[in-house]
């Protein structure tokens, strides 16, 4: 999961934090990028006849039950049809890179979180203005951009912004006052 936290320097009881998470970050910028992989059960990750696991697996693949972390073997046996993608850190390097522009563009404030390590942003953005402007960048002219999942959680605090994000999926926003 890629994710960021976007706040502000303001008294406590006025500070948002706005919690960006790219759900499903690698399988996202599989489908984006091959169109044959939409609205199909996939998973990044390693060989199902080693010791691979599931890096990542999109909605389709998890009403079958497949989650990252399993390994890829067992994903196979719950989803005989699933797409199995090799990943591709570089490239998903350059999406990230270009989702903390989108989102720099909206404020100098921001972090990416690494696990629970979150994002800051300024007071002025909403937390439907930057996951707009990111689907905004991602659906485009350029047929390639549309397809990556992006929620939204705004709160007081980090913690319960990182909660709010997910209660939305695939493509919310919630706001805990």
């Amino acid at each position: 999961m890629t994710s960021w936290h976007l706040s502000c320097s303001v008294p406590p009881e006025t500070r948002r934090i706005i919690h960006i998470d790219m759900d499903a970050f690698y399988a996202s910028v599989e489908s984006r990028d091959d169109p044959s992989l939409r609205g199909k059960p996939l998973a990044v990750g390693g060989s199902p006849t080693s010791r691979g696991v599931v890096m990542a697996a999109n909605y389709e693949a998890r009403a079958f039950g497949v989650r990252s972390a399993i390994p890829m073997a067992r994903a196979v046996r719950l989803c005989p049809q699933l797409a199995i993608v090799r990943p591709d850190f570089a490239r998903y390097k350059a999406v990230s890179q270009q989702v903390m522009a989108i989102l720099r563009s909206c404020t100098p404030l921001v972090e990416p979180c690494r696990s629970t390590r979150p994002i800051s942003t300024s007071r002025k953005i909403s937390g439907r203005a930057a996951r707009d402007q990111h689907r905004k960048a991602h659906q485009g002219a350029h047929p390639r951009r549309a397809g990556a999942h992006c929620l939204g959680g705004v709160a007081p605090n980090k913690f319960l912004a990182k909660i709010a994000s997910g209660w939305q999926k695939p493509d919310g926003l919630t706001v805990m006052p």
